[in-house]
């Protein structure tokens, strides 16, 4: 408001500062450009928002958002074939790829659990193909058996170690 007091004169620019001493009223010289209206600034802002979004290249960003959506979707497959893999392995197949051939995997699906449908499956290749799968034999030495043999490395072991147990 100093810009005043030349033109106003000391009396009269202490009689204006006076009145305006206390209210929300603020004088600007607005000749130097300096003075911008908040609405003007905000119209202007947001006009710059509109354009800069408007003008971007977002051929880029597709690419981006379609090989994010490719990866994902060999996870997900890779997730699937891990998980199958994993079943197979652990379903007492005497040969897994057999197995696989009679899985039908388009009746299978990822769950929160799991691999879901395949132990139904499962349970209906056993019993129809019971040959393909390992018979459980009692493991382990039968009560009144000789002691275990030791093999070549076991008996070294043993030779240099005399206090290891092993079993």
């Amino acid at each position: 408001m100093v810009f005043l007091k030349d033109i106003l004169g000391d009396e009269l620019y202490e009689q204006v500062a006076a009145k305006l001493e206390g209210t929300d009223i603020k004088l600007a010289n607005i000749a130097d450009g300096s003075f911008v209206d908040k609405a003007t600034y905000d119209a202007d802002i947001e006009k710059a928002k509109k354009e800069a979004l408007a003008s971007a290249d977002t051929s880029e960003l597709d690419g981006v958002k379609a090989e994010n959506d490719n990866l994902k979707k060999e996870i997900d497959k890779l997730k699937f074939d891990s998980a199958l893999e994993l079943k197979l392995a652990t379903s007492g197949a005497k040969n897994a790829k057999a197995l696989k051939g009679l899985i039908d995997t388009s009746k299978l699906t990822m769950g929160e659990s799991g691999l879901e449908g395949f132990d139904e499956q499962l349970e209906a290749i056993k019993a129809d193909n019971d040959y393909l799968f390992a018979v459980a034999v009692p493991g382990g030495l039968s009560h009144g058996s000789p002691e275990r043999k030791l093999n070549g490395v076991e008996k070294a072991f043993a030779e240099i170690n005399p206090d290891v147990k092993i079993d």
